[in-house]
């Protein structure tokens, strides 16, 4: 399988966010977070960080309104509402190598990659 890799860098660290990408499986448009939040609670503390900020500054990209953007996430966790915009929203500037597989099973989950 061929990979493109995106990576951002942080101004605030010397770390970068590098999220390997199968070309052949785009991020499903629409996907609920919702339905996988159960496993993303049960992650460890340093894991779950960016699912427990807003990033959506609704910027109005391309056209989007404050009701709806489709690069907006909207989830629920520990019983609280957050959005994030999927551009900026999921940045782990402190990945810990302990924890690849757990960010492995991030990436199955958002991309759907695990093949039933």
């Amino acid at each position: 399988m061929e990979y493109k890799y995106h990576i951002q860098p942080q101004a605030e660290s010397l770390a970068c966010s590098v999220i390997p990408v199968p070309q052949d499986y785009p991020l499903r448009d629409g996907l609920n977070m919702d339905s996988y939040i159960a496993e993303i609670e049960a992650m460890p503390e340093s894991v779950k960080k960016p699912f427990t900020k807003n990033s959506c500054n609704h910027c109005n990209f391309q056209g989007a309104t404050n009701e709806y953007c489709k690069f907006r996430k909207n989830w629920t966790l520990d019983g609280i509402t957050h959005d994030a915009c999927v551009f900026y929203g999921f940045q782990f500037d402190d990945l810990d190598l302990v924890f690849v597989p757990v960010y492995w099973r991030l990436l199955e989950l958002e991309y759907g990659l695990k093949r039933e």
